[in-house]
């Protein structure tokens, strides 16, 4: 009988996370994007820090691959915490270094049941972004990716696919519109 224990805070968080990302990945044609999973990335040179979630969008950051060596920065990094609350100098230290690379948008999550802080680059800086009045955080990082950020804390995947598919048509149609 095995009697070890495990926990499933940071695989969990990993995986909510990591699926609306994911499916808006699959769906999106004509973006140039690709979601990495990393367990460390050299964002600076000779500076390696430890994203779960990395999304590179080819309309939004000058960035090459070379045989799935990424040179430049992503569009998007998230980091899931083991703790309930992301750690506020953990989190500083990263969007520091961030920030300094060019990363448009930073996600900090805290395990399964935790937080989860969108924020976005402005003027060197990471603002916090919050929702909008019907729910949806927009990326400008991610054209397309509208995340319900209510219905994903809740698990209702219905709801946030719903979203995510919801954004794409709405930025494609207003990419066809002014073309």
């Amino acid at each position: 009988m095995w009697n070890r224990r495990f926990t499933v805070d940071v695989g969990r968080g990993w995986a909510d996370l990591l699926t609306p990302i994911n499916y808006y990945r699959i769906q999106c044609r004509g973006f140039r994007l690709d979601v990495v999973v990393q367990t460390g990335a050299e964002i600076l040179p000779g500076v390696v820090i430890y994203p779960q979630i990395m999304a590179v969008c080819g309309l939004t950051v000058q960035t090459r691959r070379e045989r799935d060596i990424y040179r430049g920065p992503p569009s998007l990094v998230a980091e899931i915490f083991p703790h309930a609350e992301p750690s506020s100098d953990l989190m500083e230290q990263s969007q520091v270094l961030l920030a300094e690379a060019g990363v448009i948008e930073y996600i900090a999550s805290g395990g399964s049941a935790g937080h989860t802080a969108w924020f976005r680059l402005a003027d060197g800086r990471y603002q916090e972004v919050a929702p909008s009045a019907d729910g949806f955080i927009r990326s400008a990082a991610l054209p397309g990716f509208w995340m319900d950020v209510g219905a994903q804390r809740r698990g209702d995947y219905q709801r946030v696919f719903h979203g995510i598919h919801k954004g794409i048509t709405a930025d494609l149609e207003a990419k066809y519109r002014a073309s």
